[in-house]
């Protein structure tokens, strides 16, 4: 994936943030904002999401990040929230 987007292979101190929007379920408010406090649990989307990232090659490791953010959201509720479901993966290079 790196050489197809033609990065360099990511081997420094890394800044992630991941934004993670689900499904939301028929049963919960359609016109107020809510928040996803059920399963699947956050700390397994991130785990799995790094781990993702190291079998894609972006990265050399996913020790190298040294700071990561993230968040549940429904479609179209809050900030970096997407239309449907999906992630919002940013990563940020932390030089010295």
């Amino acid at each position: 994936m790196r050489a197809q987007l033609g990065l360099a292979l990511l081997d420094e101190p890394l800044r992630v943030r991941m934004t993670f929007t689900l499904p939301k379920p028929t049963s919960a408010p359609k016109r107020r904002v809510t928040l996803p406090s059920k399963l699947p649990d956050l700390s397994k989307l991130v785990r799995s999401t790094e781990d993702a990232i190291t079998d894609a090659g972006l990265w050399r490791d996913d020790a190298r990040v040294v700071e990561c953010t993230a968040s549940k959201r429904y479609p179209g509720e809050g900030a970096h929230a997407l239309d449907a479901p999906g992630c919002v993966i940013e990563i940020e290079r932390l030089l010295p």
